[in-house]
């Protein structure tokens, strides 16, 4: 049980430490094609984001844009 319940705390913690990197290169991103007038894909390109992420940083990323519109 005392296993079991180290195991999801750790999961937690992962949960928390890449949802942060998600929302941190989101607004890089968002930063990034607003100072200096690129798309998100040239930003993107820009970063070192990692693969698995690049989904839902897109996402963020987007819709943080649109509410600038």
């Amino acid at each position: 049980m005392e296993e079991t319940a180290k195991s999801f705390a750790e999961e937690l913690r992962e949960q928390a430490i890449e949802d942060a990197q998600i929302d941190v290169q989101a607004k890089n991103i968002v930063f990034m094609v607003k100072r200096n007038n690129i798309s998100i894909d040239e930003a993107m390109s820009n970063l070192s984001i990692d693969p698995s992420l690049e989904k839902d940083i897109r996402f963020l990323a987007e819709k943080e844009l649109q509410k600038g519109d």
